[in-house]
């Protein structure tokens, strides 16, 4: 893993995350699901940047990466 990719994924996850802080001011019906999204993409850039997962026992990179859904699956259900 290159430095320039390190600090590539690090910003965008800085963004994701200040965009994160800023929906709640937007408001709208779409709050909860882009925020949930939101976490999704950074989840996914964790696991296969800094976790080291895209090179990983598939197992692992699957059940890293479907834990992130199944938990904001969770929220919109129980939010209804």
């Amino acid at each position: 893993m290159t430095l320039r990719t390190l600090l590539t994924v690090w910003i965008i996850l800085i963004l994701a995350t200040a965009l994160t802080a800023a929906l709640p001011h937007w408001g709208g019906r779409m709050l909860v699901a882009a925020a949930l999204g939101l976490m999704i993409l950074k989840n996914a850039l964790i696991a296969d940047v800094f976790m080291g997962l895209r090179r990983a026992p598939a197992f692992w990179r699957v059940l890293i990466q479907l834990y992130t859904p199944a938990v904001a699956l969770m929220v919109l259900w129980l939010l209804g």
